[in-house]
């Protein structure tokens, strides 16, 4: 199975990506443009820069992908202050840090 994962250069992400490698799957990494991938240098990921509030990028990264996992901390420094992280179930603040 190919797997697209946001934020597959984070901590969570490229753990992930070990995961799924070693059981199997084709991992496509959705990063940022512009940002570190040596968390992920040596995996077999197709590296795929795409920004999460451009339709057209986020596009060119799943395609192909037989799944889309999120696996990034917030977006609420990218949406504004209040943006919810649907994934966690808890809203960020400014100031404040998720837990």
């Amino acid at each position: 199975m190919r797997v697209c994962l946001t934020g597959a250069d984070g901590f969570v992400g490229s753990n992930l990506s070990r995961e799924l490698i070693r059981r199997g799957h084709t991992v496509q990494g959705m990063v940022q443009p512009n940002r570190s991938t040596v968390t992920i240098d040596e995996l077999p990921v197709k590296k795929v820069p795409a920004d999460l509030l451009d339709p057209d990028s986020v596009r060119r990264a799943v395609a192909g992908c037989d799944a889309i996992s999120r696996v990034h901390r917030n977006l609420a420094g990218a949406v504004g202050a209040g943006a919810t992280d649907q994934s966690r179930g808890h809203e960020e603040r400014p100031g404040r840090r998720a837990p």
